[in-house]
């Protein structure tokens, strides 16, 4: 089951009144109802729900009670959209061992330890019942009580919840407007990580520390703690990329990954030949199998608005096209879980772990090597810039995303020995990447639907891959234009300049 909800923080000044007049007056009442909740929150002494970005609750209903294991989102944004799995505890059951056995049939998690109460929370909820421009919406004004692992009362907070039960989204979008006058602020956070924040206990946090050095740093040195960082974050998104309801644990593993390997081309003179072959043939092997998900995953969460621009019909060509492309990424998700247990993983991540802490050589102060580093790298774009101005060919444009990306990602690494601030720079150059992931999207669209045209399926399936293609050619006949704007904004020579200046100033 997936939720779609919408979580809003209520201030102060916060009138459970004015909102029922405001849901009135923008919908029909439909039904009013007061509930209380008692949702005891479960993991283990090592927290390894929270590693893997989930949580488990158990709540006590007056059927009995149940246990439900749901997703804690990386960036939520203003809509929550998560999966949910539930399983009832009989009477005398274990809420523990309900949730191993869930966890295992559903996820195929197995949990090291038996997991425990963390807390718990006492709601006292009021629930209305609306419907708005044809969606069916339950609005939940919800008083909560946080309890710790000793049943003391840690905290209140009140928070509003709309969750979507029939209908499209959009009046989710339209009713947070309409609270942003009642003193109610969009969360993007759950009661359960809420109450954890007041309860003082570890955050859901998959960063990794900083690399940290000076431009007198030997080069080796600097690069080590540079690749450790990016392979700490692979290693941190691992299990929430191996569950895979959250698609952004996979899209950062990936980033990670591709970070890693751009890292040991950079400093490709801080590691011997054969670790760089090892290193670099491991890392491409492992990005190859997240970016055959990532393609998938974004072709997933774009058909809902592929449906709603070109219209319902043919519904069942817009059908098929999900049901294939599910099944799809089912199997590469399983070929990726696949990689991840195999022992070439275990061995690869043992190797890069050895090699990021152990100098094989020394390399000399890193000022010595960042003007050649950043050169390199610059003058690829800047050649990259020329290239594209005198042809406009959208294969071009996307080879200028990626050197503009390596370039990004070399500042960055570089960026803890520079003594000037390059951030203004690096904020340009992600912004022209954005700008160019308009027309990659459409390029991706466009190849996606000629790929599945190549496959055999019935007319109404092809007619939706057909209007797909069609649309995405005609974006990226467009996006030409738009990247030379963002060229413009970008000023390329200005940021070749002020990155020039930075490295020497160092």
């Amino acid at each position: 089951m997936e939720e779609v909800e919408l979580k809003l923080i209520a201030g102060p000044s916060f009138d459970p009144d004015a909102l029922l007049e405001r849901l009135v007056a923008v919908g029909t009442l439909v039904d009013t109802e007061s509930i209380e909740q008692r949702d005891t929150y479960l993991d283990t002494s090592g927290a390894e729900l929270v590693s893997m970005g989930l949580s488990a609750r158990v709540r006590a209903k007056s059927s009995g009670r149940q246990v439900d294991v749901k997703p804690v989102p990386i960036e939520s944004g203003l809509v929550m959209r998560r999966s949910e799995f539930t399983a009832p505890v009989s009477k005398k059951g274990d809420p523990g061992r309900t949730l191993r056995k869930l966890l295992a049939k559903m996820l195929g998690v197995a949990l090291d330890e038996e997991a425990g109460p963390v807390l718990s929370l006492h709601t006292d909820r009021t629930l209305h019942t609306v419907i708005v421009d044809g969606s069916r919406i339950e609005v939940c004004v919800d008083t909560v009580k946080v309890l710790g692992g000793d049943d003391e009362e840690a905290g209140a907070f009140v928070e509003v919840e709309a969750e979507l039960v029939e209908g499209s989204e959009a009046p989710l979008h339209r009713l947070a407007e309409v609270f942003s006058a009642l003193d109610l602020q969009a969360s993007g956070r759950s009661k359960y990580v809420r109450a954890r924040e007041l309860l003082a206990l570890p955050a859901y946090d998959w960063s990794a520390e900083a690399a940290a050095f000076d431009a007198d740093t030997d080069m080796a040195e600097a690069a080590r703690a540079v690749c450790r960082q990016q392979l700490q974050l692979i290693r941190n998104y691992e299990p929430g990329t191996r569950i895979g309801l959250d698609t952004e644990h996979l899209h950062k593993m990936r980033v990670a990954t591709r970070r890693l390997r751009t890292a040991l081309r950079v400093f490709d003179a801080a590691f011997t030949e054969a670790d760089r072959k090892l290193l670099g043939r491991g890392f491409r092997w492992l990005g190859r199998r997240l970016g055959a998900v990532r393609d998938l995953d974004v072709s997933v969460l774009a058909l809902p608005a592929w449906r709603q621009r070109f219209g319902p019909e043919p519904e069942a060509g817009w059908d098929g096209l999900a049901q294939r492309l599910e099944l799809r990424r089912r199997r590469a998700r399983n070929e990726l879980v696949d990689a991840l247990d195999s022992s070439r993983w275990s061995e690869l991540a043992e190797a890069a772990e050895r090699k990021f802490t152990n100098a094989s050589h020394a390399c000399g102060p890193l000022a010595d090597h960042m003007g050649p580093l950043l050169e390199a790298r610059l003058s690829a774009f800047e050649a990259g810039v020329q290239t594209f101005r005198a042809t406009h060919l959208l294969d071009d444009a996307h080879q200028l995303r990626i050197l503009g990306k390596r370039l990004r990602y070399t500042v960055e690494f570089l960026r803890p020995a520079l003594r000037v601030d390059v951030k203004p720079l690096l904020k340009r150059l992600a912004a022209f990447q954005d700008n160019l992931g308009d027309l990659q999207d459409a390029s991706e669209a466009g190849a996606f639907a000629l790929r599945e045209l190549e496959e055999d399926g019935e007319a109404n399936l092809a007619f939706a891959l057909g209007t797909l293609r069609g649309s995405a050619s005609a974006e990226g006949e467009y996006a030409r234009a738009r990247v030379d704007g963002a060229l413009d904004t970008l000023d390329v020579d200005a940021l070749g300049a002020g990155l020039r200046k930075a490295v020497g100033a160092a």
